[in-house]
């Protein structure tokens, strides 16, 4: 697996946590950092900062989507794993060029195997 800066995004405080506390307790060697942000805003402004090289987007935020996200930030450089709730937005989420999809609550061994892709 290759060097990991990831960006976690997600509206609810306790699924960022969740992700990261998986990430840094099992994924350590393929880590270099791990940051989170809780909106829209703050996703944009952390992609331009800290250059993640993988999102961990999730779909349904206030205001504006993870598609949002996408889509603001352009020609992204770093793969995508959606992180959400609703099934329904599979389809479109691979035509995004997500590596995954993963639906809530998300399992250890899911986000794990994911990583690995």
């Amino acid at each position: 697996m290759k060097t990991l800066r990831i960006l976690i995004v997600d509206d609810e405080p306790n699924g960022r946590a969740y992700l990261q506390q998986v990430i840094e307790r099992y994924l350590t060697d393929d880590v270099v950092a791990v940051h989170s942000a809780g909106s829209y805003e703050e996703a944009v402004s952390a992609i331009k900062s800290f250059s993640p090289n993988l999102l961990l987007l999730d779909i349904e935020m206030p205001f504006k989507s993870g598609f949002d996200v996408l889509e603001t930030a352009g020609n992204l450089e770093a793969e995508v794993i959606f992180t959400t709730a609703f099934h329904q937005y599979a389809i479109k989420a691979f035509k995004y060029g997500a590596i995954d999809y993963l639906l809530k609550p998300i399992r250890r061994e899911e986000l794990e195997r994911s990583l690995e892709k």
